[in-house]
């Protein structure tokens, strides 16, 4: 996989009007949060949340099932970052803000009229009653002067289901090893602004955090910082911030990462025989920079939303649907609201051995890299029902080797519509499908460029 060669930037015509109104469509259309803040974003620009933990009909959305109670105190201003200088700067990117995620107002998690983000369900309860609040105890060091793997995880083990774990506001964890948790429901890990850090390069399939099997679980508030400075290294690409194996219902909600060697989220099979798809993953207004391999990668995922999000430095591709094999595969994912800055291959990919199905890239913003998107399966492997659309790119990059941005193979049901890409020069093509049924290109802005649709070989 190549890295794409630099091409001038392209202005966008009348750009804050453009990404404005493409996003305020999405957001009456589909009940979003408004990012139009974010659509035209400025330097070191803070963003206001609009998203609450609300009934409607008389059901929270699942993940808001553990939001502390009104009398416990709401987080000053819910940064992440560490006010120390530990976490760097997103200044090679300043278009994507400062790489904190958004202040926190008390507001858990996307609103529940949310239809892309999830509108609740009932049999994960209703959020009426309050966990427990087990506090990590000050005997643990929260400096991050000691390694503290081992009393974290014996903290952890102790405490049971259905309760919250609350980190020290804006405590600093040295963490050289996996903290993991294995066949756990309904725990909630509220980071108040706390860092867990590792300092050591560790071994090849350290993971900071490593959820297997269980249910129901919330990871919000926190950052992760691994020692890595960026780029791809191979024997150490299976080093992810966040683990997902196996498990049905996780929200990663406002989770700063960066420096890790591995993907910054992975999802993917479980651990034991059954082989378990994860399952209703929400990853959503959190941050991903200056890794080594994706910056979200689905191996094995049924029911993904990932949303309002910044990705920039990413080591591979931001987005990446990677069925290794058989058992892999992946089904109902959407990618919506992101903004995405560089990265050294692809902004979106879909490749592997299995199935993928039914994929929605909705409403991002890409800044300073172009829509580059790759959808081929190897072998015979086929890919149905993908939509693109409402995308917007500030910049044409050469990327895919039959000189197309969106290159498609063997994919039955591919829509691109509404989504605006400046050319990368005037032979380069918007779409080509090859091999591929019941493709629709329609309303899409390519300034600059040649073909909107070249396809060849339909196997209808």
């Amino acid at each position: 996989m190549n890295s794409a060669a630099s091409r001038p930037r392209t202005p966008i015509p009348r750009p804050t009007r453009l990404v404005v109104v493409i996003v305020a469509s999405l957001t009456m259309v589909l009940g979003l949060p408004s990012l139009a803040a974010e659509a035209a974003p400025k330097p070191n620009a803070e963003r206001t949340a609009t998203n609450k933990c609300e009934k409607a009909n008389g059901t929270l959305p699942w993940w808001c099932r553990t939001v502390p109670s009104e009398e416990e105190p709401a987080p000053d201003d819910g940064d992440p970052a560490p006010d120390d200088g530990d976490a760097a700067p997103d200044d090679g990117d300043p278009a994507l803000g400062d790489g904190d995620p958004a202040p926190d107002d008390g507001d858990a998690a996307p609103d529940d009229g949310d239809a892309a983000l999830g509108d609740g369900d009932a049999a994960l309860g209703d959020g009426s009653e309050p966990s427990d609040v087990f506090v990590v105890p000050a005997t643990i060091d929260s400096t991050g002067t000691r390694d503290v793997t081992a009393q974290l995880s014996e903290f952890l083990a102790a405490v049971p289901d259905g309760a919250t774990v609350s980190f020290l506001r804006d405590g600093h964890y040295r963490v050289e090893g996996t903290l993991k948790l294995h066949g756990r429901h309904g725990l909630t890990l509220e980071g108040n602004g706390a860092t867990i850090r590792a300092t050591t390069t560790g071994h090849s399939h350290r993971a900071h955090w490593q959820i297997v099997g269980g249910s129901d679980l919330v990871m919000r508030n926190m950052t992760i910082i691994g020692p890595h400075n960026g780029g791809y290294v191979d024997e150490l690409q299976y080093q992810h911030a966040v683990d997902l194996r196996g498990v049905s219902g996780v929200h990663v909600s406002r989770v700063s990462v960066q420096g890790v060697y591995g993907d910054c989220v992975y999802i993917g099979l479980g651990l034991d025989s059954r082989l378990s798809w994860s399952e209703r993953i929400r990853v959503t207004e959190s941050v991903c920079q200056d890794n080594g391999r994706q910056g979200i990668a689905i191996v094995a995922g049924r029911d993904v939303v990932i949303g309002a999000n910044r990705l920039t430095r990413i080591g591979l591709m931001p987005f990446d649907i990677e069925p290794n094999g058989v058992g892999d595969g992946a089904d109902g994912v959407t990618i919506i609201g992101n903004m995405v800055g560089t990265s050294r291959q692809w902004f979106f990919g879909i490749v592997g051995e299995a199935p993928v199905r039914n994929v929605t890239v909705a409403g991002n913003s890409l800044v300073g890299r172009s829509m580059s998107i790759l959808l081929q399966l190897e072998g015979t492997q086929r890919i149905s029902n993908v939509t693109i659309r409402d995308n917007v790119s500030d910049q044409g990059q050469w990327y895919n080797g039959d000189g197309s941005v969106i290159s498609a193979h063997r994919v039955d049901g591919l829509t691109v519509t509404g989504n605006h890409q400046p050319a990368a020069g005037s032979t380069q093509v918007f779409v080509s499908a090859t091999s591929s049924c019941r493709v629709l290109v329609s309303g899409n802005t390519f300034p600059g460029g040649g073909d909107v649709l070249r396809s060849l070989s339909p196997s209808c």
